[in-house]
């Protein structure tokens, strides 16, 4: 009995592979393009809302104040006291206030979706080595497999396998 290893597989999972990364490009999903898509993300913002109590200062220092604290907290140095007359950070919007609380609406930067972004850019690119397995079974799996897949997909693959054992046999 044969056994077909992931090895014998590899050239057909990569010519599957091109066959994909082909139809991508034809509906317009080439690489390009979902890297110009991944590149408008890498400044992506989140908003964040703030209930702060007034507390004496102006409502465009208080939210001034907030940012250092929150650059501080991010590690952009040191709590830095906002100079008199300084601009309110763009970013930053009153969304609300009364004469004792304001609501402020904060644009930090999206982290995790940034993170996201490059990852899948690397993933793009290949930057990740495949994960393989050894695996290995019998005709009969092999064959429960390939016939479960779309028709005419499954001879393909069959065909290739035969072609690729016959050459080891060679």
């Amino acid at each position: 009995m044969t056994r077909i290893t992931a090895d014998d597989i590899a050239p057909v999972v990569e010519a599957l592979a091109e066959q994909n990364r082909q139809l991508l490009k034809k509906v317009g999903l080439g690489k390009e393009r979902r890297f110009r898509r991944l590149a408008k993300l890498l400044d992506a913002k989140e908003t964040k809302f703030v209930k702060l109590k007034k507390s004496g200062l102006d409502p465009q220092k208080a939210a001034q104040e907030l940012l250092d604290q929150i650059d501080a907290i991010a590690g952009k140095g040191p709590k830095k006291k906002t100079p008199p007359g300084a601009k309110l950070k763009a970013g930053v919007r009153i969304l609300a206030e009364t004469s004792e609380e304001q609501l402020l609406a904060i644009d930090i930067a999206d982290l995790g979706l940034q993170l996201d972004v490059i990852r899948e850019a690397n993933k793009i690119e290949g930057a990740y080595p495949a994960e393989t397995k050894k695996i290995s079974f019998d005709e009969g799996t092999l064959s429960a497999i390939l016939n479960g897949l779309p028709a005419g997909v499954g001879e393909a693959v069959r065909a290739e396998l035969s072609r690729i054992v016959s050459e080891k046999r060679d």
